[in-house]
């Protein structure tokens, strides 16, 4: 993931790697689904106002999606990761992304983000309510530190759900 903080130079890009799945951050073979990533201030290293978030694609087969895109600031350990998501307020940007082959899916937020430092809380809701073909991504992960739900109606600012076997 990139993430464009107004007080660095440059974007701050945190993993890398060749490895790519069709689970993280969403899953378009169960229609929709919600994901939760933990991102450590070590991996980011910077504190500042987030103003657009980028995902590495694999395979995106020119696929139109809706995204909500959420963001919170936590304190957790990787070792007390919940068996649930997080509850989380008002989308930091809502609308249609398209997934293209081997390119950075930029999303500029519509509301930036404080970041403050400590763990931060991605969560990406894809309503796309249609099943498709299995979008890719590049991702990169040491510890458990992410979750996805997928194949329901959800709603992260009402309910929480159970990470349980994923």
């Amino acid at each position: 993931v990139k993430l464009n903080v107004l007080n660095a130079q440059d974007p701050i890009t945190v993993g890398s790697g060749d490895s790519y799945n069709q689970w993280m951050p969403i899953q378009t073979t169960s229609g929709t689904s919600l994901s939760q990533q933990i991102y450590k201030y070590e991996e980011i290293g910077k504190t500042g106002t987030i103003t657009s978030i980028a995902l590495r694609v694999k395979f995106g087969h020119d696929l139109t999606r809706k995204f909500d895109v959420y963001m919170k600031n936590i304190s957790i350990d990787e070792d007390e990761f919940p068996s649930q998501t997080y509850l989380v307020t008002a989308p930091l940007y809502s609308g249609n992304v398209t997934l293209v082959n081997e390119q950075w899916l930029e999303i500029k937020l519509d509301t930036p983000f404080e970041y403050t430092g400590g763990n931060l809380l991605l969560c990406i809701h894809d309503r796309g309510e249609n099943v498709s073909y299995g979008a890719s991504f590049y991702y990169y992960s040491t510890t458990k530190t992410s979750a996805i739900v997928a194949g329901g109606t959800y709603n992260p600012q009402e309910s929480q759900y159970s990470t349980a076997g994923q």
